[in-house]
This record gives C-alpha cells, structure tokens and sequence, in this order.
C-alpha cells in the first residue's frame, strides 16, 4: 500500500512541479514538461500512467494560461507525450548516458512537431519548402532554450530519484544491521 501511495504523490508532485513551473515566468520553451513524461515513462508502471501525468500538467497549465488553435495544440500535446515512448531506454535503469539521449530526443521530436504544426496551421509561413525552412530557422533560438530546459529538468528528475533511492537503500543497510546485531 505505501508504494502506491509513493507513486501517487510523485504522480501529483510531478503534475503540480510541472503546471506551476509552466505557468510562473520563465524563459521561452524551457518547461518541464517533456522531462516529465521522459521521467513517467521509466517511473510509472504503464505508459498510460506517464501520459495521464503529463496531460493533466498541461490541462491544468493551459486553463490558466489559455488555448490556441487546437490543430497546434493538439501537435504540441503529442509531442510532450512521445519521450513516454523513450522508456524502452531505461529498460536496464537509469544512466546518465540514457537521460541524456532521452532528452536530446524528446527535444528534437518536440521541434520537429511543433514547428510543423505551426508551419502547417499559423498561416504565418507559406506553404512550401522554402516557408518550412524559413519556420524551422526561425525557431532554433527556442531550441537551444528547450535543449537547455530538457536537460536541466530531465537531470533535475532523474538525479533527485537516485538520490532517493540511495538514502533508502542506505537505511535499509542500516537497518539490516541494527536487526542483525540485536540477534
């Protein structure tokens, strides 16, 4: 029962950190977001756990921040979901290496996605590969700043679950011990 009740307040920790953080000002594309669902990926025991996570960060954020045109924002939205799919990556655990390349990936699935879909829907760009090229261009400034963001918050995520993990191993080992010594 308490593991469950360990991974429901992660559940609201990750979506209430996720939402405030999406809210409060802070630079351009540098959200928590798709760290949350590269880090429910490996964490949660289903997918669907992860992508609940995740959906409820951005409903909640998004009725306090305001809806856009739904074709983008659905994009955007699937984009922020794919790094749940990233989890195959933690398979063997967590690694630096891993994180890394999970974030390096979910950035680029969400600049790829989102730009398309604003490309594809603003009406700001025309419609030709020179107007996609022109979007894309437009948009590496933001990259750089969601590449920062993703790292920073994937590593943020993944270092405090190790640093959990081994205090509680630490006080398992002591407590093993303890048991031991009183025998």
């Amino acid at each position: 029962m308490q593991f469950k009740g360990i991974k429901l307040a992660t559940a609201v920790a990750l979506i209430g950190g996720a939402a405030a953080l999406r809210i409060l000002p802070h630079v351009p594309n540098v959200s928590p977001i798709a760290a949350v669902a590269l880090f429910g990926g490996f964490y949660f025991a289903t997918p669907w756990a992860a992508i609940a996570v995740v959906l409820a960060a951005l409903g909640l954020s998004d009725a306090v921040l305001g809806v856009y045109d739904p074709r983008i924002m659905a994009m955007v939205y699937a984009g922020l979901l794919v790094p749940v799919a990233f989890r195959f990556l933690f398979a063997r655990g967590p690694s630096l290496v891993r994180a890394a390349a999970g974030s390096l990936g979910a950035s680029a699935v969400f600049f790829a996605v989102s730009n398309f879909a604003v490309w594809a829907f603003s009406g700001m760009y025309e419609h030709s590969v020179a107007g996609l090229a022109a979007c894309f261009t437009m948009a590496l400034p933001f990259f750089q700043n969601t590449v920062v963001g993703d790292l920073a918050f994937t590593f943020i995520l993944f270092g405090s679950y190790a640093a959990v993990r081994a205090i509680a191993q630490r006080r398992e080992v002591a407590a093993t011990r303890n048991a031991e010594a009183r025998a």
